[in-house]
């Protein structure tokens, strides 16, 4: 027998305040990004120094705002390099971007979001249709270039974000391009404690940050790797990744369901 539904002044209240945390939240955030890419936007062409300390102060304020918490082991290489990470949130950005600032190689529709998609561009993110094999090669040129600048490039070479705790095939391309190009790869590994926090699926991004950022602090573990990868084998380069990765993760897991 199903109990009678209770009378509407004794049904649990909507959580109004945590709503409008998260909207108040997501109205900061826009601001700090329009104002950060404007920043960028009219930074020149070769004050590199400059747009990395926008970049990383955009970082690391958004990583605030979103009330992350990070747990960091190792540090990021001081000079230039291609940063390898795993990928769960669209959080995952900000997050890596205040820790280390660097150009980011993004999927092609990033483009179009609102504001976000213009930041990006302003912050010279490398756009790539995975689909595509002309999109993938133009994107793997213009990587070329932002290194031989100086800049770190962050590749999530899962091409997708995946749940807490996974790992899909790592992408081979970028390992044979700096097999190649004889280019330092630092590995990055970044973890959710919450299962919950990630985003996956066809979940929208505006659903996910509602559902996410509406609650109390999100806790984020970062780790990387001290030895940079070279070689002149792309497979083998690949290969070295998703091990190292794999055991990152699992060690980042488990201290995560320890501490919770």
């Amino acid at each position: 027998m199903t109990a009678p539904s209770p009378p509407p002044s004794d049904r649990p209240a909507l959580p109004r305040p945590a709503l409008l945390r998260a909207v108040v939240r997501g109205a900061l955030i826009a601001l700090s990004t329009l104002w950060h890419a404007t920043l960028l936007a009219f930074t020149p062409a070769r004050a590199h120094a400059f747009r990395y300390r926008v970049m990383g102060s955009w970082g690391r304020q958004l990583t605030r705002l979103m009330n992350i918490e990070v747990t960091l082991t190792g540090a990021p290489a001081a000079g230039g390099a291609l940063l390898i990470a795993n990928h769960r949130s669209y959080a995952d950005i900000p997050i890596l971007m205040g820790l280390k600032p660097c150009v980011f190689l993004s999927k092609a529709e990033l483009r179009s979001w609102p504001i976000i998609g213009w930041a990006a561009a302003a912050a010279r993110t490398v756009f790539v249709d995975r689909a595509s094999p002309e999109s993938r090669q133009a994107s793997r040129e213009q990587l070329r270039a932002r290194l031989a600048e100086g800049l770190s490039v962050l590749v999530f070479a899962e091409g997708t974000t995946v749940g807490r705790g996974e790992l899909l095939p790592l992408k081979p391309g970028m390992f044979h391009e700096a097999a190649q190009g004889d280019l330092p790869i630092q590995l990055v590994s970044l973890e959710l404690d919450d299962p919950e926090a990630v985003w996956v699926g066809e979940e929208p991004v505006v659903r996910n940050f509602m559902r996410v950022f509406r609650g109390g602090r999100v806790r984020a573990r970062v780790t990387y790797r001290a030895a940079l990868l070279r070689g002149d084998d792309g497979a083998a380069l690949c290969e070295e990744a998703r091990r190292w990765l794999e055991g990152a993760l699992a060690a980042q897991v488990a201290g995560g369901d320890a501490a919770r």
